[in-house]
């Protein structure tokens, strides 16, 4: 009976010590910023047709706040000699990490984007603009998984962390007004990956993996959001292309 109460009170210690854990490596990662950011090499086409249209961001869904986690594997094996103990969390990405905000990140690669491949031109005046392009965020994140391992031998240790390749995500509705009725809507649902093949394990600094950690998922949102902004430029040159035909 004295046995089981022990190994029950080393079970559940060692489970608050690994929730505080995940609990403090959120607070750490929410305090890193990372450049929302990617390069822009689509083909540059010229001239325009000569359409003028406004533009708009609408973050219906957007990030949380800050780093969160679920935890998605708990492995404990608790043992006279040793304790093997293995921990698999998924972390999100939140608009705390992120330079600049999302919204207005999506609104200057937008009009980068159309000025560099759009055959229309974004316009910030309402002078002779008879469109207005709606670009609404119905959902969006990134995310990486985090692996954590550790042995304990009687009175020794040690554990290791990896941050697997992050995924990022984002579902846009694109819509196009003219006269305030909608001639063009189309979803879009694009993914990007981490340039993070295999992914990484934990240094001695803590503090640059965790900064990692950050730039994986934001990296992976960053090239979300390359795919997504690039293949509505594509379908809006054609949408606008097919209006000035029927003139």
């Amino acid at each position: 009976m004295k046995k089981s109460l022990q190994l029950f009170t080393i079970i559940f210690l060692i489970l608050t010590i690994t929730l505080i854990g995940c609990t403090s490596i959120e607070t750490k990662m929410s305090r890193k910023k990372v450049d929302l950011n990617y390069i822009f090499d689509s083909e540059i086409k010229n001239p325009t047709l000569g359409i003028n249209a406004g533009f708009t961001v609408d973050l219906i869904n957007g990030l949380p706040e800050a780093v969160t986690s679920s935890n998605e594997t708990f492995i404990l094996i608790p043992l006279i000699v040793f304790t093997y103990m293995r921990t698999s969390d998924t972390m999100f990405v939140g608009n705390v990490n992120l330079k600049p905000s999302l919204k207005q990140f999506l609104y200057n690669s937008f009009i980068t984007e159309a000025g560099r491949s759009g055959l229309f031109q974004i316009s910030e005046s309402k002078d002779g603009v008879h469109y207005q392009i709606k670009y609404s965020v119905d959902s969006c994140g990134s995310f990486c998984i985090l692996n954590q391992f550790g042995i304990q031998v009687l009175t020794a240790g040690s554990s290791t962390q990896k941050f697997l390749p992050g995924s990022g995500f984002l579902k846009t509705t694109v819509q196009v007004l003219k006269n305030n009725e909608s001639v063009f809507k189309k979803i879009y649902n694009t993914q990007g990956n981490s340039p993070f093949a295999k992914g990484f394990y934990s240094s001695n600094d803590n503090d640059a993996f965790y900064r990692a950690g950050v730039a994986n998922m934001v990296e992976s949102l960053s090239f979300a959001i390359k795919s997504n902004i690039e293949l509505a430029i594509t379908d809006l040159n054609k949408f606008f292309k097919d209006e000035t035909e029927k003139k």
